[in-house]
């Protein structure tokens, strides 16, 4: 399959006043948001990978085996570098075959839906930059390995191009995911900066909050910007969706940076791209269990070793002296530290056309799909450097 090629907006940049005012429509939204509650996955469905040359990656895998009582057939065991990043050969030398391999030897291709990835696990694949690149996230291009097998006795074929972005087929689906349906593995890592930070996302994950609505205490939290973006506008629609179906919400779109929130059960914002933000690191926010986050910020997957305790997010590329992991953004892995059940992020920069779009995954995850479903409805593209952090069997159960 051919990838797009489409004009992205870096997301260190805000978007100016006439640029992308509206987004995509959202197909069959009534349809997402009007399904009955009766689709469950199984962790039968759910295949493990575990890195062999990594300590951490054991240990967490087999936490989560017990915690969600995954079969030990599967459990996948590879061997490969314990680094963040790693090259295209051995990606596919070293993670895709194997996996692949893996599937087709225990007849499992068709039978899972989830591939759950844990620490120790490279995150990246080193490429070319920009819209044409080929660089990408590990956990992205594992979503399209479906489309790489059979794998014969020399290997496999790559049946896609590497370079750009893969439209997902799921991106504002109407039902709940079937892997024979949508030829795509949905694709979450368990990840933290240390082994209690992952764990407590399993637990919290495995153990997600009852959601009563508008009688509830839960809460989204949408920090917009004073700027003119795309991303602000879909801020605004979660507002109003989330506000049509009873939730309470958060909502503000002046120069504050939203802070120690009460009960947050989602959360939106642009992280160290917001003004308001320069030096915080972390939000104080009391989270739910079962929260879900995203944050509009290029680059904060792009490790999750833990910085030191100085260290601040700047809101300049300029000041070196803020740098921590190649970049001075803010870290998906402080909000993981603070509470988070599910968050998003990315490894290089994806350009803001390609995050998670707050409006579609709230609306999902308030009626009904799991962690993993949410944020691949809201997803526009594959092959791309998304990571996806959390149990992507967790689901909130709304009354």
């Amino acid at each position: 399959m051919s990838k797009a090629l489409l004009l992205f907006i870096p997301l260190f940049l805000l978007l100016p006043g006439n640029a992308m005012t509206q987004d995509r429509p959202i197909r069959n939204q009534q349809s997402v948001n009007g399904l009955p509650l009766s689709h469950v996955s199984d962790p039968s469905q759910v295949l493990v990978i575990i890195n062999e040359c990594s300590r951490i990656s054991r240990a967490v895998g087999k936490y989560y085996q017990q915690k969600r009582n995954i079969p030990a057939q599967n459990i996948c065991y590879i061997r490969c570098p314990a680094t963040e990043t790693i090259t295209r050969l051995t990606y596919e030398s070293k993670v895709m075959i194997p996996v692949a391999r893996y599937l087709q030897n225990n007849n499992l291709v068709g039978q899972i839906s989830y591939i759950v990835l844990t620490k120790g696990i490279p995150l990246r694949i080193k490429g070319t930059k920009g819209m044409q690149g080929n660089r990408s996230s590990v956990d992205s291009e594992l979503t399209l390995l479906k489309r790489n097998m059979p794998v014969d006795i020399y290997g496999f074929c790559r049946y896609y191009a590497i370079e750009g972005v893969v439209p997902n087929p799921y991106y504002q689906g109407c039902k709940h995911f079937d892997s024979q349906v949508y030829h795509i593995y949905l694709v979450t890592r368990l990840t933290g900066y240390t082994l209690r930070d992952i764990k407590a996302i399993i637990d919290r994950g495995c153990h997600p909050l009852q959601v009563k609505g508008q009688k509830g205490r839960a809460r989204f939290v949408l920090d917009a910007t004073v700027k003119h973006s795309i991303g602000n506008i879909w801020l605004k629609m979660a507002q109003t969706g989330l506000q049509k179906k009873g939730f309470k919400t958060y909502y503000d779109d002046s120069k504050k940076y939203l802070m120690h929130q009460e009960e947050v059960i989602g959360y939106c914002g642009w992280g160290s791209n917001d003004p308001a933000a320069a030096g915080k690191r972390f939000l104080h926010n009391k989270w739910l269990p079962g929260a879900i986050a995203i944050t509009f910020v290029s680059s904060s997957g792009r490790t999750f070793n833990e910085p030191p305790k100085h260290w601040r997010p700047g809101s300049s590329f300029k000041n070196l002296l803020s740098y921590y992991g190649g970049s001075p953004q803010s870290l998906a892995g402080d909000l993981i530290r603070e509470g988070v059940t599910g968050i998003d992020a990315y490894v290089y920069e994806p350009y803001l056309e390609s995050c998670t779009h707050p409006h579609i995954l709230f609306a999902a995850y308030v009626s009904g799909y799991n962690l993993a479903e949410s944020y691949y409805l809201a997803t526009p593209y594959l092959s791309w450097q998304n990571i996806i952090v959390g149990d992507p069997l967790c689901r909130i159960k709304v009354e």
